[in-house]
């Protein structure tokens, strides 16, 4: 039997059982159904792809405690240095996906550096005033600038990021 990697994406566990159905193709009426049932409950809730560096410390702890505190069913994280395919899909290389945080919101629109962690900041209950502050026009700027400052520090340090820009200047 094939396995699927759907704890990883953040599902709640009751619909790994009818996605795994559907994917093996052992549909029926019921099936069906429950597949249709569960793309309207996906829908309705906000899915946003988190596109993450997993092999940065400081990236795995940040995002291993936004997983810990989220609610189910909003977020699906992507470790970028596992696969890019999504970014590559949507024209973004893996060293600009390496540099800055990237979020994909179920629209197709992304976000990315400070916009990105807002977007995530608002779906997460003792953040969302963290969110509020760092919307407001003057927070924003200075808090851009200081992420862009230590974005391309932290990627000019770690070895996988300059392998990375390496093969993308190819």
């Amino acid at each position: 039997m094939k396995k699927f990697p759907l704890k990883k994406q953040n599902l709640p566990q009751k619909y790994v059982p009818i996605i795994k159905e559907l994917l093996l193709g052992e549909r029926n009426d019921k099936t069906a159904e429950r597949g249709k049932i569960l793309l309207k409950k996906m829908q309705s809730k906000n899915i946003i792809t988190v596109f993450f560096d997993g092999k940065c410390g400081l990236c795995s702890k940040e995002i291993n405690y936004y997983r810990k505190i989220s609610p189910d069913g909003i977020f699906i994280w992507q470790d970028i240095t596992k696969s890019a395919d999504d970014l590559k899909a949507n024209g973004i290389s893996l060293s600009q996906g390496l540099k800055f945080l990237h979020t994909k919101y179920v629209d197709g629109k992304f976000y990315v550096g400070v916009d990105a962690f807002i977007l995530i900041w608002k779906q997460l209950k003792r953040w969302r005033l963290l969110a509020i502050f760092a919307s407001l026009p003057i927070i924003k700027q200075i808090i851009n600038f200081a992420y862009k400052i230590f974005a391309n520090w932290r990627f000019k340090r770690l070895k996988h990021c300059q392998l990375a820009e390496k093969q993308d200047s190819l």
